[in-house]
C-alpha cells in the first residue's frame, strides 16, 4: 500500500540520516530526523509539509550545519515541555531544523534532494490516509446515533489540525484551539463546542485552560510520546463536573 510504502521509505531515509548524524556529532541533525518520525506518524499531511520545507530549503541553498541562536535558546524548552511553547514558538524550531544537514558536499545534498522529492510526491499521492478515514468512520457514527454528543480531538501538529479540518472534517463545523489563539478568540471557541458544535481539534499548545467536563469522548488522533502530556490530554474533560466516563 502507498501509506506503508511512504512510511517505510521516510523511516529509512530518518534512519540513514539520523546515524550519520551521531556520527557527525551533529545533535541538531539528529534531532530534525527525530522530528520528522513524530510528524510521519502524526499524519500524511504534516510529513507532506516537513518535506515540502526541506525542499525548498535545499532549492534555496538554505541549509546550514547549525542552527540560529534564538532557536538554540528555544531547544531545551522543546526538548523537554514542548506544550508549553507557543505554535510560533514550536514553528520557529521545526522549521529552523528543517535546514540542518550533516554535509555541506553539493553531491550529497543534491541525492538528498533527489529522495526527499520522491517522498513528497509519493506524499502528495495519498490524499486521506487510513487512519483519518477510521477517525472520520468513527465520529460520523457516534454523531448519527447522538447528534448532540461532544467529541474532542487532539493532535501535536497544526498542520494536522489545518489537515483534519479542512479535508476530512469539511462537512462540519469546527471548534479549533491551538496555541496561538488569543484568550477571547479561545473562550469562542470553547462556547461554540459546548453550545453549537459537536467536534473540537485542539493542538497541546493549547490545552493548558481548557475546562471541558461537558464532553466525555477524547480521540488521540497522534500520541505524545511523554506518557505524562497524554494525562493532561485526559484531564481536559476528566474534571470536576464530568458525570460520565
Amino acid at each position: 500500500r502507498a501509506e506503508r510504502k511512504l512510511y517505510d521509505d521516510v523511516t529509512e531515509y530518518i534512519r540513514e540520516y539520523y546515524n550519520l548524524a551521531q556520527q557527525e556529532e551533529n545533535k541538531a541533525a539528529g534531532f530534525t530526523m527525530v522530528i520528522y518520525q513524530k510528524r510521519l506518524v502524526s499524519s500524511i499531511y504534516a510529513i507532506q509539509k516537513s518535506l515540502e520545507n526541506r525542499m525548498r530549503a535545499i532549492q534555496n541553498d538554505a541549509v546550514a550545519e547549525d542552527l540560529p541562536d534564538d532557536v538554540q535558546e528555544l531547544i531545551p524548552r522543546y526538548s523537554t515541555e514542548p506544550e508549553m511553547m507557543t505554535d510560533a514558538e514550536r514553528e520557529r524550531v521545526e522549521e529552523a531544523l528543517e535546514t540542518v544537514t550533516v554535509t555541506l558536499n553539493q553531491s550529497q545534498i543534491q541525492e538528498e534532494l533527489d529522495r526527499v522529492k520522491q517522498f513528497w510526491r509519493q506524499a502528495k499521492d495519498i490524499e486521506t490516509d487510513s487512519k483519518a478515514r477510521m477517525l472520520k468512520q468513527f465520529v460520523d457514527q457516534i454523531l448519527t446515533e447522538d447528534p448532540d454528543e461532544k467529541i474532542l480531538i487532539f493532535t501535536e501538529y497544526t498542520d494536522t489540525l489545518e489537515y483534519l479540518r479542512d479535508q476530512v472534517f469539511a462537512e462540519y463545523d469546527i471548534a479549533q484551539v491551538y496555541g496561538d489563539l488569543d484568550q477571547d478568540r479561545r473562550r469562542e471557541e470553547m462556547a461554540d463546542f459546548e453550545n453549537e458544535k459537536s467536534i473540537m481539534i485542539a493542538t497541546d499548545a493549547a490545552q493548558e485552560g481548557l475546562n471541558l467536563q461537558f464532553a466525555h469522548i477524547l480521540c488521540n488522533f497522534d500520541l505524545p510520546w511523554s506518557p505524562t502530556r497524554i494525562d493532561q490530554r485526559m484531564g481536559r474533560l476528566h474534571r470536576y463536573g464530568q458525570e460520565r466516563t
